[in-house]
């Protein structure tokens, strides 16, 4: 039952509930604050008009998914450097950094290299269909 080490114990629990609060409550805003902006009534207009976009089925849903995740902060849905996202807030508290410090870097990793990825494969399944 390691009684004696009671305090190490208690400590090593009371350290981890604490670091666990922080990036938990940083997600529970961000999901609020989509919520939020979900439920306002300029949201469903954008929502409406990102089916419009021209071109096939593939790149209206690429286009609209990453046009509504950066509206809502959502990481899941494409976009994920933005300021406002969940995903970056608790990154950055976790590891101790601001955007200032690593949002090059971010960009980089979850924004030019995903859109250039997306691009060839909406070219390829384009040019030679889904399997």
């Amino acid at each position: 039952m390691h009684l004696g080490k009671f305090r190490q114990i208690r400590s090593g629990f009371v350290d981890g509930v604490k670091g666990a609060l922080l990036p938990i409550m940083s997600v529970a805003s961000e999901v609020g604050y989509g919520a939020v902006v979900a439920s306002v009534a300029a949201f469903a207009v954008i929502r409406d008009a990102m089916f419009q976009v021209p071109g096939n089925a593939l790149v209206t849903s690429v286009v609209s998914t990453s046009a509504t995740a950066a509206i809502t902060g959502s990481s899941s849905g494409g976009l994920d450097p933005l300021p406002h996202s969940g995903a970056v807030v608790t990154l950055l508290l976790v590891c101790g950094m601001t955007h200032r410090q690593s949002y090059k870097d971010l960009a980089m990793m979850t924004v030019v290299a995903p859109v250039i990825t997306v691009i060839a494969l909406v070219a390829l399944v384009s040019a030679v269909g889904s399997f």
